[in-house]
């Protein structure tokens, strides 16, 4: 039962990281405080004694889109690939783990050809997937996507979170 609070701790540890990074600082939008006076219609209500009263609306709050990002490794960016990094060791070493034990199998057909042939094929198979993290990651940063280059960053790690506490909790269950 404490592997299970340990696991569940580290997991959400793994999780606020990810939130912590993407705290950026955004200039504050300037508000516009222009008001339009639109009078309703003339025609005749139902109730004749209650006058045509003046609509005043002002407008809404005009946001400023954000500078796009120029840099692809900035901080926030650097500190989910180092994460990412991580987890993606630790998925490697608690594979192999899992592996050595009797009746067990890799779950991923991808990778499955690579991590059979031990630590040699292991390390081929999480760095194919470090760089098409890394790669996907910059195609949407060159393509202009920031917010989905940000949103697939932390959706690699938490898959990459969810794979480490699967081989985890295998381990625990076949000793």
């Amino acid at each position: 039962m404490k592997c299970f609070w340990a696991v569940g701790l580290m997991v959400g540890l793994l999780m606020v990281l990810p939130a912590a990074a993407q705290i950026a600082e955004v200039g504050a939008a300037e508000l516009n405080n222009a008001s339009i006076e639109i009078s309703l219609s003339k025609a005749p209500s139902a109730a004749w004694m209650q006058p045509v009263l003046p609509v005043v609306a002002s407008a809404a709050k005009v946001q400023t889109v954000p500078e796009a990002h120029q840099v692809f490794l900035d901080r926030p960016a650097g500190i989910r690939f180092s994460v990412l990094a991580g987890l993606i060791a630790a998925d490697g070493i608690t594979t192999q783990r899992v592996l050595s034990m009797a009746g067990t199998r890799e779950l991923n057909p991808l990778a499955r050809p690579f991590v059979t042939h031990g630590a040699a094929g292991q390390l081929a198979a999480s760095s194919l997937g470090y760089a098409f993290g890394i790669g996907t990651s910059y195609f949407f940063h060159r393509t202009g996507h920031h917010k989905m280059e940000r949103i697939f960053e932390n959706v690699a790690i938490g898959v990459e979170s969810a794979c480490v506490t699967n081989n985890l909790i295998q381990g625990a269950r076949l000793r």
